[in-house]
Formats: C-alpha cells, structure tokens, sequence
C-alpha cells in the first residue's frame, strides 16, 4: 500500500512498527476508550491490516484504554496482545526501543500507547542527532520501517496520519 525501501542486506532484520495513539478515553484516572475512540480505534486498526497483512505482535501500556484499543487491533489486524509497562505515558522509550530490538522472529509490530511516550519512541527511531518534535493525534498511526543494521534499532518514518485522514482513505474495507 505504502511505500518501503527496499533492504539490499540479507543479514539486516526489517521490522515494520506501527505506532498508534489510543482513542478518546473519558473521564480519569484509567478511563475506558468512548464510543468515539473505540471507532477510530476500528479505522486504525483497518488501515495496520490494509498495510501488512497480519500482525505478530502487540505492544499496550497497561492502562485500560490502551489495552482496549490493542484488542480491538488484534481483532482486525491478528497479533498477540502483551502489557509493556515501559508504554506508560512517562515510560522509558529506550526500553520500549530495546524490547522491539530483542524480538526474534517478530517483523510485524504495533505499539499503543500515550504522549508524550510515542513521541520520544518515534523520535529515537528515526533521528540520530537528537530528539526531533513529532506530533501523533489522538487515534492516529504511524508506521516506521527500522532495522538494526548497526547495532541500534533506527528506522524511517513512512508514513503517518489521523483520524479525520483515515476516515477519508479509499481502502477495500478489509476490515
């Protein structure tokens, strides 16, 4: 669907990671995800399956909206569902980072959670010289292509978008 370099190295490990910002939650501390975000929860996950297929793993932040929207991911785009405590909105990036890069056999990714934790994630990913501003609305996905070719997992930002913009792409509803 999207664009993908291509990886000229057989040694190098590709691993597509999708990166998606929880829906709108009501209410606090750990609201539950509203109808709203329950559907743009829906869109997101459509447009994960509409990318790759089939994903292998999960990744959620142990708050209930976020385990909400990881399953409601699982349902449309496959993938096992695991808690990440490092997911947590002060999480530690470069542990949720280190996690993806130990992964063996898994080249299918999507990490749920909160800002500003997604934030730092996608910046570490795709900048070498330092934390750049990235922005990630509520609902949306990303989709980074990384590899660990030189001994850290950095990737390509390929693509990006929100809500409003899912609802409007022309998919062959696979979902």
């Amino acid at each position: 669907m999207f664009y993908r370099r291509s990886c000229l190295a057989l040694q190098v490990r590709t691993t597509l990671i999708y990166i998606l910002r929880h829906g709108q939650a009501g209410g606090h501390p750990d609201p539950p995800l509203s109808e709203s975000g329950r559907r743009s929860a829906l869109l997101a996950a459509g447009l994960v399956a509409a990318d790759c297929g089939r994903l292998d793993l999960i990744l959620a932040s142990p708050m209930r909206r976020t385990e909400e929207h990881a399953r409601i991911l699982a349902a449309v785009a496959g993938g096992v569902v695991e808690t990440c405590n490092s997911m947590e909105p002060e999480g530690d990036s470069y542990d949720t980072i280190q996690t993806i890069a130990n992964l063996n056999g898994i080249e299918k990714v999507a990490l749920v959670g909160h800002l500003p934790q997604l934030r730092k994630v996608i910046s570490a990913l795709v900048s070498e010289s330092g934390p750049v501003s990235m922005h990630i609305d509520t609902g949306g996905v990303a989709c980074i292509e990384a590899d660990a070719s030189e001994g850290a997992l950095r990737g390509i930002l390929v693509w990006m978008v929100g809500e409003t913009i899912m609802r409007n792409l022309d998919l062959e509803n696979p979902w």
